[in-house]
């Protein structure tokens, strides 16, 4: 062939190529304005300390691949992907996720596992793309609640009022058949007609094997308040630091008190003189029973400050107001003064049992060994 045609025809070729990089280039920017993402937190809510999972969708909806599409978002530092290690000094890090190869019509599913280690509402909104310097903005929200972590002490729990035989016990002994708060699996012991056959079923298909039933609350009329007093005496010499952590532990505690009264079927409440994102000055939760109730306290002690708002005595005199009785009264607070004690001898008169426990430098840092005061 002549050399002079076989230059030409390279010469064609490295046009036809750079046309056809050009090409793709445009394309790939124009499909990437069409990509779809989404994503979610498996769990609702978890406790401090547990793991949940992240699933990411993406989806390609035009005719061509898409190679090492880069997902760039902030993640908050009180919940990280797994193996990755997060400045605690920063609120928040940076974070991408590759996609290397996405097919034409094609949706991946990718699943990451997130390790929660603060308490707190995290709330995410959206992500980037970014293609030759010219990012596309997707929203994508997704939230996730942490719960203050369960941390029970020896010395801070609640004492069995009910009568089995010879021993006093906490299990409450009659389900409410109208009740109805979840399934789970079967245990020896349970009835046949507590078996949910669809539930069954679908655990077959699952990677959840085995019988299902039904999940009942019980029935009982024992009813537990837990109080948290934010307020620290003025004349108390303790860091911002110690008193986060004291306070946080405080939680802590009540958050395994809660947990128990709850899973043993009590009605149970919880109140806290601390300020809210909402700007009101306290929390209150009635005594009440069931799974609705249970997680809607455990969200507002996901979201609440460690800061001081209203008097606990304020507290305590709108409990007295609402003649409140035949209610065991948990109480955590750094002192008690006069007025207090006036108020919660009031509440022992209404037909209520206190009990009070002192919060101070010990729940700074607090284990399962510990024997409160």
């Amino acid at each position: 062939m002549d050399p002079s045609i076989q230059a030409l025809l390279a010469i064609l070729g490295t046009v036809c190529l750079f046309l056809l990089i050009m090409l793709y280039r445009y394309l790939k920017a124009k499909c990437i304005r069409r990509i779809e993402y989404s994503r979610r937190f498996a769990d609702e809510g978890v406790h401090e300390g547990m793991n949940t999972v992240l699933i990411e969708t993406i989806y390609n909806p035009s005719l061509f691949f898409l190679f090492n599409i880069h997902v760039e978002s902030f993640l908050y530092s009180g919940i990280r992907p797994e193996s990755v290690l997060y400045d605690d000094s920063l609120d928040m890090h940076y974070c991408v996720s590759t996609f290397r190869i996405i097919p034409p019509f094609g949706r991946i599913q990718r699943k990451n596992i997130i390790c929660c280690e603060k308490r707190g509402l995290y709330e995410l909104e959206s992500v980037e793309i970014n293609y030759r310097k010219n990012p596309h903005t997707i929203k994508s929200e997704a939230s996730l609640y942490v719960y203050p972590k369960p941390v029970p002490l020896s010395g801070v729990h609640m004492h069995p009022n009910s009568v089995q035989g010879d021993n006093p016990t906490n299990r409450r002994l009659i389900y409410d058949p109208f009740s109805f708060s979840g399934i789970r699996d079967y245990v020896a012991g349970d009835s046949m007609r507590m078996i949910n056959y669809k539930a069954t079923a679908r655990s077959v298909i699952g990677s959840d094997y085995g019988i299902k039933v039904n999940k009942f609350d019980y029935v009982s009329n024992r009813n537990v308040l837990v109080l948290i007093d934010y307020k620290y005496s003025d004349e108390a010499q303790i860091s911002g630091e110690d008193y986060n952590a004291i306070m946080e532990n405080a939680l802590r505690v009540a958050t395994a008190l809660i947990c128990e009264a709850s899973e043993s079927g009590y009605r149970v409440g919880f109140a806290a003189n601390c300020k809210l994102s909402s700007g009101e000055m306290f929390m209150r939760f009635p005594a009440d029973s069931g799974v609705l109730h249970y997680i809607e306290m455990l969200k507002s002690m996901a979201t609440l400050r460690a800061n001081a708002g209203m008097s606990m005595q304020r507290l305590i005199e709108m409990y007295i107001a609402d003649s409140l009785s035949e209610t065991e009264i948990i109480l955590f607070a750094h002192e008690v003064d006069d007025t207090a004690i006036v108020n919660l001898e009031r509440l022992s008169v209404m037909g209520n049992s206190v009990n009070t426990f002192t919060l101070d430098e010990s729940f700074v840092h607090i284990d399962d060994t510990y024997v409160a005061g």
